[in-house]
Protein backbone atom coordinates (compact mmCIF):
# COMPACT_ATOMS: atom_id res chain seq x y z
CA UNK A 1 0.00 0.00 0.00
CA UNK A 2 1.32 3.46 -0.88
CA UNK A 3 2.27 5.68 2.05
CA UNK A 4 0.22 8.89 2.46
CA UNK A 5 1.82 12.04 1.08
CA UNK A 6 2.42 15.16 3.15
CA UNK A 7 1.16 18.56 2.03
CA UNK A 8 4.47 19.45 0.40
CA UNK A 9 4.44 16.22 -1.57
CA UNK A 10 0.83 16.79 -2.61
CA UNK A 11 1.73 20.35 -3.67
CA UNK A 12 4.49 18.99 -5.90
CA UNK A 13 2.12 16.35 -7.28
CA UNK A 14 -0.49 18.99 -8.12
CA UNK A 15 2.13 21.34 -9.55
CA UNK A 16 3.62 18.63 -11.74
CA UNK A 17 0.23 17.35 -12.90
CA UNK A 18 -1.13 20.79 -13.76
CA UNK A 19 2.17 22.35 -14.84
CA UNK A 20 1.84 25.33 -12.53
CA UNK A 21 3.92 27.10 -9.89
CA UNK A 22 3.83 25.71 -6.32
CA UNK A 23 2.34 28.95 -4.99
CA UNK A 24 -0.65 28.63 -7.31
CA UNK A 25 -0.97 24.92 -6.66
CA UNK A 26 -0.89 25.11 -2.85
CA UNK A 27 -4.58 26.01 -2.14
CA UNK A 28 -5.69 23.29 -4.53
CA UNK A 29 -3.19 20.89 -2.95
CA UNK A 30 -4.61 21.61 0.50
CA UNK A 31 -8.07 20.67 -0.75
CA UNK A 32 -6.73 17.47 -2.33
CA UNK A 33 -4.97 16.62 0.93
CA UNK A 34 -8.20 17.15 2.88
CA UNK A 35 -10.28 14.99 0.58
CA UNK A 36 -7.87 12.11 -0.02
CA UNK A 37 -5.70 11.98 3.09
CA UNK A 38 -2.65 12.24 0.85
CA UNK A 39 -3.25 8.85 -0.78
CA UNK A 40 -1.64 9.14 -4.26
CA UNK A 41 -4.14 6.81 -5.90
CA UNK A 42 -7.15 8.68 -4.55
CA UNK A 43 -5.55 12.03 -5.34
CA UNK A 44 -5.46 11.00 -9.00
CA UNK A 45 -9.06 9.78 -8.77
CA UNK A 46 -10.08 13.12 -7.27
CA UNK A 47 -8.37 14.95 -10.14
CA UNK A 48 -10.18 12.89 -12.73
CA UNK A 49 -13.53 13.34 -10.96
CA UNK A 50 -13.07 17.11 -11.11
CA UNK A 51 -12.12 16.90 -14.78
CA UNK A 52 -15.13 14.69 -15.55
CA UNK A 53 -17.42 17.33 -14.06
CA UNK A 54 -15.71 20.23 -15.82
CA UNK A 55 -14.36 21.72 -12.59
CA UNK A 56 -10.79 21.22 -13.75
CA UNK A 57 -10.16 22.02 -17.40
CA UNK A 58 -7.36 22.95 -19.75
CA UNK A 59 -7.71 26.41 -21.26
CA UNK A 60 -6.24 26.28 -24.76
CA UNK A 61 -6.13 30.09 -24.93
CA UNK A 62 -3.95 30.57 -21.86
CA UNK A 63 -2.26 27.18 -22.28
CA UNK A 64 -2.84 26.37 -18.62
CA UNK A 65 -5.12 24.31 -16.40
CA UNK A 66 -7.90 26.30 -14.78
CA UNK A 67 -10.02 25.61 -11.73
CA UNK A 68 -12.35 27.56 -9.47
CA UNK A 69 -11.89 26.75 -5.79
CA UNK A 70 -15.26 28.27 -4.88
CA UNK A 71 -17.10 26.07 -7.39
CA UNK A 72 -15.21 22.99 -6.25
CA UNK A 73 -15.97 23.66 -2.59
CA UNK A 74 -19.60 24.41 -3.46
CA UNK A 75 -19.89 20.86 -4.81
CA UNK A 76 -19.35 19.68 -1.23
CA UNK A 77 -17.14 16.79 -2.24
CA UNK A 78 -17.20 14.23 0.52
CA UNK A 79 -14.15 13.40 2.64
CA UNK A 80 -15.23 9.75 2.42
CA UNK A 81 -13.16 8.02 -0.26
CA UNK A 82 -15.81 5.33 -0.78
CA UNK A 83 -18.41 8.02 -1.53
CA UNK A 84 -15.98 9.67 -3.95
CA UNK A 85 -15.46 6.38 -5.78
CA UNK A 86 -19.18 5.64 -5.76
CA UNK A 87 -19.82 8.97 -7.43
CA UNK A 88 -17.34 8.10 -10.14
CA UNK A 89 -18.90 4.68 -10.64
CA UNK A 90 -22.35 6.22 -11.03
CA UNK A 91 -21.10 8.15 -14.04
CA UNK A 92 -20.42 4.88 -15.86
CA UNK A 93 -23.00 3.27 -18.11
CA UNK A 94 -25.76 1.18 -16.55
CA UNK A 95 -24.31 -1.95 -18.15
CA UNK A 96 -20.90 -1.31 -16.61
CA UNK A 97 -22.37 -0.47 -13.21
CA UNK A 98 -24.21 -3.80 -13.15
CA UNK A 99 -21.02 -5.66 -14.05
CA UNK A 100 -18.92 -3.98 -11.34
CA UNK A 101 -21.65 -4.63 -8.76
CA UNK A 102 -21.54 -8.33 -9.58
CA UNK A 103 -17.74 -8.26 -9.39
CA UNK A 104 -17.93 -6.52 -6.00
CA UNK A 105 -20.23 -9.23 -4.66
CA UNK A 106 -17.67 -11.86 -5.60
CA UNK A 107 -14.79 -10.03 -3.92
CA UNK A 108 -11.83 -7.94 -4.92
CA UNK A 109 -11.00 -10.33 -7.76
CA UNK A 110 -12.94 -12.85 -9.84
CA UNK A 111 -12.12 -15.12 -12.76
CA UNK A 112 -13.91 -14.66 -16.06
CA UNK A 113 -15.60 -18.07 -15.89
CA UNK A 114 -17.31 -17.15 -12.61
CA UNK A 115 -18.31 -13.74 -13.93
CA UNK A 116 -19.95 -15.24 -17.00
CA UNK A 117 -21.95 -17.65 -14.86
CA UNK A 118 -23.09 -14.99 -12.41
CA UNK A 119 -23.81 -12.34 -15.01
CA UNK A 120 -25.51 -14.78 -17.37
CA UNK A 121 -23.59 -13.43 -20.35
CA UNK A 122 -20.89 -14.57 -22.75
CA UNK A 123 -17.23 -13.92 -22.06
CA UNK A 124 -17.21 -11.29 -24.80
CA UNK A 125 -20.17 -9.52 -23.19
CA UNK A 126 -18.39 -9.43 -19.82
CA UNK A 127 -15.30 -7.88 -21.39
CA UNK A 128 -17.49 -5.31 -23.14
CA UNK A 129 -19.37 -4.50 -19.94
CA UNK A 130 -16.20 -3.95 -17.90
CA UNK A 131 -14.21 -2.14 -20.57
CA UNK A 132 -15.42 1.27 -19.44
CA UNK A 133 -14.42 0.56 -15.83
CA UNK A 134 -10.98 -0.54 -17.01
CA UNK A 135 -10.55 2.67 -19.02
CA UNK A 136 -11.63 4.70 -15.98
CA UNK A 137 -8.80 3.15 -13.95
CA UNK A 138 -11.14 1.43 -11.51
CA UNK A 139 -10.80 -2.21 -12.58
CA UNK A 140 -7.81 -4.10 -13.93
CA UNK A 141 -8.17 -6.81 -16.53
CA UNK A 142 -5.97 -9.80 -15.80
CA UNK A 143 -5.19 -12.88 -17.87
CA UNK A 144 -8.10 -14.91 -16.51
CA UNK A 145 -10.30 -12.35 -14.83
CA UNK A 146 -10.71 -8.90 -13.32
CA UNK A 147 -9.85 -7.20 -10.06
CA UNK A 148 -10.51 -3.85 -8.47
CA UNK A 149 -7.48 -1.60 -8.26
CA UNK A 150 -8.21 -0.85 -4.60
CA UNK A 151 -10.42 -2.37 -1.91
CA UNK A 152 -12.15 1.01 -1.46
CA UNK A 153 -13.33 0.81 -5.08
CA UNK A 154 -14.81 -2.61 -4.35
CA UNK A 155 -16.58 -1.12 -1.32
CA UNK A 156 -17.89 1.71 -3.46
CA UNK A 157 -19.17 -0.67 -6.14
CA UNK A 158 -20.87 -2.78 -3.48
CA UNK A 159 -22.49 0.34 -1.99
CA UNK A 160 -24.30 0.86 -5.30
CA UNK A 161 -26.50 -2.12 -4.44
CA UNK A 162 -29.35 -0.99 -2.16
CA UNK A 163 -28.89 -2.62 1.23
CA UNK A 164 -32.35 -4.19 1.13
CA UNK A 165 -31.46 -6.02 -2.11
CA UNK A 166 -28.04 -7.36 -1.15
CA UNK A 167 -29.23 -10.63 0.40
CA UNK A 168 -31.23 -11.39 -2.73
CA UNK A 169 -28.21 -10.71 -4.97
CA UNK A 170 -25.89 -12.92 -2.90
CA UNK A 171 -28.42 -15.74 -2.75
CA UNK A 172 -28.87 -15.54 -6.50
CA UNK A 173 -25.11 -15.81 -6.99
CA UNK A 174 -24.90 -18.81 -4.67
CA UNK A 175 -27.79 -20.52 -6.44
CA UNK A 176 -26.02 -20.07 -9.78
CA UNK A 177 -22.60 -21.21 -8.60
CA UNK A 178 -23.57 -24.27 -6.56
CA UNK A 179 -25.16 -26.43 -9.31
CA UNK A 180 -22.67 -25.31 -11.94
CA UNK A 181 -19.63 -26.72 -10.15
CA UNK A 182 -18.19 -30.20 -10.22
CA UNK A 183 -17.33 -31.88 -6.93
CA UNK A 184 -13.69 -30.85 -7.30
CA UNK A 185 -14.59 -27.26 -8.17
CA UNK A 186 -16.92 -27.02 -5.20
CA UNK A 187 -14.20 -28.35 -2.91
CA UNK A 188 -11.84 -25.68 -4.22
CA UNK A 189 -14.35 -22.83 -3.97
CA UNK A 190 -16.30 -24.11 -0.98
CA UNK A 191 -15.87 -21.01 1.17
CA UNK A 192 -16.79 -18.65 -1.68
CA UNK A 193 -20.02 -20.49 -2.49
CA UNK A 194 -20.97 -20.92 1.17
CA UNK A 195 -20.40 -17.25 1.91
CA UNK A 196 -22.69 -16.23 -0.95
CA UNK A 197 -25.45 -18.54 0.25
CA UNK A 198 -25.07 -17.44 3.86
CA UNK A 199 -25.44 -13.77 2.98
CA UNK A 200 -28.82 -14.60 1.50
CA UNK A 201 -29.81 -17.32 3.98
CA UNK A 202 -32.52 -15.18 5.58
CA UNK A 203 -34.48 -15.44 2.32
CA UNK A 204 -34.44 -19.24 2.21
CA UNK A 205 -37.90 -20.79 2.55
CA UNK A 206 -37.79 -24.21 0.93
CA UNK A 207 -36.93 -26.86 3.52
CA UNK A 208 -34.84 -28.96 1.13
CA UNK A 209 -32.81 -25.97 0.05
CA UNK A 210 -32.25 -24.92 3.66
CA UNK A 211 -31.03 -28.43 4.42
CA UNK A 212 -28.72 -28.34 1.40
CA UNK A 213 -27.20 -25.02 2.49
CA UNK A 214 -26.83 -26.35 6.04
CA UNK A 215 -24.88 -29.31 4.65
CA UNK A 216 -22.65 -26.96 2.67
CA UNK A 217 -21.98 -25.03 5.88
CA UNK A 218 -21.10 -28.26 7.64
CA UNK A 219 -18.54 -29.05 4.94
CA UNK A 220 -17.14 -25.51 5.08
CA UNK A 221 -16.93 -25.69 8.86
CA UNK A 222 -15.02 -28.96 8.75
CA UNK A 223 -12.64 -27.58 6.14
CA UNK A 224 -12.02 -24.45 8.21
CA UNK A 225 -11.50 -26.50 11.36
CA UNK A 226 -8.98 -28.72 9.57
CA UNK A 227 -7.00 -25.56 8.74
CA UNK A 228 -7.15 -24.43 12.39
CA UNK A 229 -9.44 -21.53 11.42
CA UNK A 230 -11.61 -22.21 14.45
CA UNK A 231 -13.46 -18.90 14.50
CA UNK A 232 -14.51 -19.33 10.89
CA UNK A 233 -15.43 -22.96 11.53
CA UNK A 234 -17.70 -21.92 14.39
CA UNK A 235 -19.36 -19.32 12.17
CA UNK A 236 -20.09 -21.92 9.47
CA UNK A 237 -21.39 -24.48 11.97
CA UNK A 238 -23.62 -21.85 13.59
CA UNK A 239 -24.96 -20.68 10.22
CA UNK A 240 -25.80 -24.25 9.27
CA UNK A 241 -27.54 -25.03 12.56
CA UNK A 242 -29.64 -21.87 12.26
CA UNK A 243 -31.18 -23.29 9.08
CA UNK A 244 -32.30 -26.57 10.63
CA UNK A 245 -35.09 -27.72 12.86
CA UNK A 246 -34.91 -30.84 15.03
CA UNK A 247 -36.21 -33.18 12.31
CA UNK A 248 -33.37 -32.19 9.98
CA UNK A 249 -30.44 -32.99 12.25
CA UNK A 250 -29.98 -36.62 11.28
CA UNK A 251 -30.09 -35.92 7.56
CA UNK A 252 -27.51 -33.12 7.68
CA UNK A 253 -24.77 -34.55 9.84
CA UNK A 254 -23.44 -37.03 7.30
Amino acid sequence: MLAPLGLEDVSRLVGDALHCEPERARPFAQLVQEKTGGNPFFAIQFFTSLADEGLLAFDSVTGAWQWDMNRIRAKSYTDNVVDLMAGKLRRLSTQTQEAVKQLACLGNVADIATLTLVHGETEEAIHAALREAVRAGLVLRQENGYRFLHDRIQQAAYSLIPEEHRAEVHLGIGRVLLPSMSADQLAEHLFDVTNQLNRGAALLVDRDEKSQVATINLRAGRKAKASAAYESALAYFSAGMALLDETDWGASTG
